[in-house]
């Protein structure tokens, strides 16, 4: 979906988001630095408290008995295991802490205890034999009977380090407070949490400031269907408000116009009837019949003008209200006008379309197509079908249809192809006239096998339309 087919809440909306999108993440990244900043403190000081508490004791201690004495530092946080092996390089899904490490070594040389390494790494606790909270998986045994909760996520550090003259390793376990993302985050995320609230009370806030925009655009769609909509009432910021006093100002202007130019040319046609009957009635009194003849031609064709143009102010002008119309249902009625009348005419209906219009000026559109079908091609098809949001009309014929240079002349007022033939010229510009004002299009093409195809598209029926 292309951005500028968005409206305009959709756009706030959708900017306001990713700005809170964009927030969150950076509140997360500090929340997730955050949590490895204190688990890098507590490795720090409580691992390095615990190793420089227990350290100097057993460097002080005789071989043989420290690990005894070690035994003695074990409680249900802390322990620590005298082994052959480095357990801290040993941990599975570990996390070493190197940085951590060189910290605490040189502050127990600094102390004199003779270290001479010093591994560190943490890991989360899985508790064991699905004792949930239970503090026995890791390599550091608990004394019998002994069993210590923790917190779901709990982590343990494992320092690992040897004393000077000593090829033993001395693994000290410390259980620490949890690592878990989730739950730190959730209670740091409070404000982030109200943020969103915040942005779901301002869309509907921006539906409100943007409804009377939507209503403005509605009431302009109907207007340039050529619906009777009345003045919008302004509502709105002060702006939006100027907005829509402007627009009712416009279309009360333009409604004035086309008023005032389709009566201008009805009060015309009505004016000239009279002196053309005087002119009418001189006509007999004219010597030689041949003069008599020559002026009554031309009599006959100004007389065809004015009747034109009364025609077509009559069919052009708006005629009751709009409403919800059965296209498929006006067709098949024309058509069987015309089978009735004993012409060749047939209809397929490939979608049931409602559009909203005028029904006698839509009737007037598709009888005048179809009866130029049958003039000039003997036989007529209808075709009722659909296009996205269109409803979509073919009128196709057999006849020789229309070179391709004269197809958008023919819409012209008062222009006919056929100077001989009957008519006025006036028909194909009725039927743009008031399909433009249903918002609509018509189009007149020439078919691969021969005939004419009109085409005419009208707006489906939407949400927005009253019924």
């Amino acid at each position: 979906m292309r951005w500028d087919s968005l409206s305009l809440r959709s756009q706030v909306t959708i900017v306001v988001l990713l700005f809170w999108m964009i927030m969150q993440g950076i509140a997360v990244y500090e929340d997730l630095a955050q949590i490895q900043s204190a688990n890098d403190y507590e490795m720090d000081q409580r691992g390095g408290g615990f190793l420089a508490e227990a350290l100097p004791i057993l460097a002080e201690t005789p071989l043989a008995s420290r690990k005894d004495v070690a035994n003695r530092f074990t409680n249900f946080e802390r322990q620590i295991i005298v082994s052959d092996q480095n357990a801290a390089d040993a941990v599975e899904d570990g996390e070493n802490h190197d940085t951590e490490a060189k910290w605490i070594y040189e502050q127990l040389r600094a102390m004199d205890i003779p270290v001479v390494e010093l591994s560190a790494t943490d890991r989360h606790i899985k508790p064991a034999g699905g004792a949930e909270g239970t503090f026995v998986n890791f390599r550091a045994p608990q004394k019998a009977g002994e069993k210590a909760t923790v917190d779901r996520g709990a982590t343990v550090g494992v320092f690992s380090t040897r004393l000077s003259g000593d090829d033993q390793w001395y693994n000290f376990y410390l259980l620490m407070s949890a690592k878990t993302f989730w739950p730190v985050f959730f209670q740091k995320s409070i404000d982030s949490l109200f943020a969103l609230v915040l942005l779901i009370v301002l869309a509907g806030i921006i539906g409100r400031v943007m409804a009377p925009l939507g209503d403005l655009a509605s009431n302009a769609e109907r207007f340039g269907r050529g619906e009777t909509t009345g003045a919008l009432q302004p509502k709105g910021s002060v702006d939006v408000r100027d907005t829509i006093i402007s627009f009712n100002r416009m279309e009360k202007r333009i409604a004035h116009m086309l008023s005032y130019q389709v009566a201008m040319l009805r009060s015309l046609g009505h004016d000239l009837k009279g002196p053309l009957a005087r002119l009418r009635d001189l006509t007999e009194e004219i010597k030689p019949e041949s003069a008599q003849e020559q002026v009554s031609n031309k009599l006959s064709t100004v007389e065809s003008f004015v009747h034109s143009v009364e025609e077509f102010t009559r069919n052009v002008q708006q005629d009751k209200t709009t409403s919800r119309i059965d296209l498929a249902s006006l067709l098949e009625v024309l058509v069987d006008e015309q089978v009735e009348a004993g012409h060749d005419a047939s209809i397929s209906i490939e979608a049931e379309s409602i559009v909203p219009g005028r029904y006698n000026a839509l009737t007037r559109v598709f009888r005048n197509l179809i009866e130029n079908a049958i003039k000039y091609g003997v036989n007529v098809h209808v075709t009722v079908s659909e296009s996205q949001d269109q409803a979509v009309v073919f009128v196709d014929d057999d006849g020789p249809g229309i070179r391709d240079e004269d197809i958008e002349e023919a819409f012209e007022p008062f222009q006919r192809l056929e100077a001989d033939g009957p008519g006025s010229g006036l028909g194909l510009a009725i039927v743009r006239t008031i399909v433009i004002d249903h918002g609509g299009t018509v189009s007149l093409s020439n078919r691969e096998g021969g005939g004419l195809r009109a085409t005419v598209s009208l707006p489906k029926e939407t949400s927005d339309q009253p019924t």
